[in-house]
């Protein structure tokens, strides 16, 4: 199974992202905020989570995790409206955490069935139920269903699926035939066939927010950003990552990004920033970023 949509999907939906967002009914911070990243104003779109108190920094990785968690438990929306994104590891380890939660709840019923999804040497299993969150990795137009598309599987035995996509369509399918994996975390979203209310992205060494999912923190109701001082020791750091990754993700080192990925560059040095500062999370500095954009702007 793979975690990525192929590359020409997600050229396009790099490209799709500003449309997808203009058209958007959604909150209008978190709007304002996915204009900011895909234009590459990622100092202003990192300034506005913490305005809108949706940005979470966390000593460690486990305890950025156990926080995304906690809050995912505590969300008011529906099941099908919640998505994490993270990087594959992590994206793993949040699916497994969340099933048990579910299975201690009683929200997964049934049977539980064990689907080999990797060679015969390492033997990797992953198990499903009733209720369980689901996302294909495969287009088939018989069954009219588009990768990256979720939906919860409603039934399910040795030989067949059967499971309702968040559009309403139900379809039964062949195990053998249909490429899918757990939905509750992912690495990559197509906004074509995903919009969620309340999004939660983990950021980890630099992964996190990938070109093609900006446009789902501008159809949402709720985002959050969670990242640890480990991996991203403070917010200048989070904003020089964030710019990078952005930068690669769309192959073109001549555009803004690198211009304000050099911006913060100068600004974490001229700071003197020590490893695991937590003091460089702080509201002081956020206002000096807010100071620099406000002097960008006017320049």
């Amino acid at each position: 199974m793979t975690d990525k949509i192929n590359d020409s999907n997600n050229f396009n939906n790099i490209h799709n992202s500003k449309t997808d967002i203009e058209n958007s009914k959604a909150n209008s911070c978190n709007h304002n905020v996915a204009v900011k990243l895909i234009n590459g104003d990622i100092a202003d779109g990192i300034v506005l989570l913490s305005d809108n108190n949706s940005l979470r920094a966390d000593n460690t990785l486990k305890e950025s995790i156990n926080q995304l968690i906690n809050d995912w438990k505590n969300s008011k929306f529906e099941l099908q409206d919640r998505l994490i994104i993270a990087g594959h590891k992590e994206a793993e380890n949040i699916n497994q955490h969340i099933r048990n939660y579910m299975k201690e709840n009683g929200a997964l019923k049934g049977t539980e069935y064990s689907i080999l999804i990797s060679g015969a040497e390492s033997k990797k299993y992953a198990n499903y139920m009733a209720g369980d969150r689901i996302v294909f990795q495969t287009n088939d137009k018989d069954l009219q269903i588009q990768n990256s598309e979720f939906a919860t599987l409603v039934s399910i035995d040795e030989s067949k699926f059967v499971a309702k996509t968040d559009t309403g369509n139900e379809v039964s399918f062949d195990l053998n035939k249909i490429s899918f994996k757990h939905g509750y975390a992912t690495t990559v979203c197509n906004p074509q066939t995903a919009v969620k209310k309340d999004v939660y992205v983990l950021h980890n060494n630099g992964v996190g927010i990938e070109s093609s999912n900006i446009s789902m923190i501008g159809n949402a109701e709720q985002v959050r950003l969670y990242y640890n001082v480990q991996a991203t020791k403070n917010v200048a750091n989070l904003i020089e990552q964030l710019s990078t990754a952005k930068t690669d993700s769309i192959n073109s080192k001549e555009e803004n990004n690198d211009v304000q990925a050099n911006e913060v560059r100068q600004y974490q040095s001229a700071q003197n920033y020590r490893k695991n500062d937590y003091y460089s999370n702080s509201e002081e500095e956020l206002q000096k970023l807010r100071d620099a954009i406000v002097d960008r702007a006017i320049t």
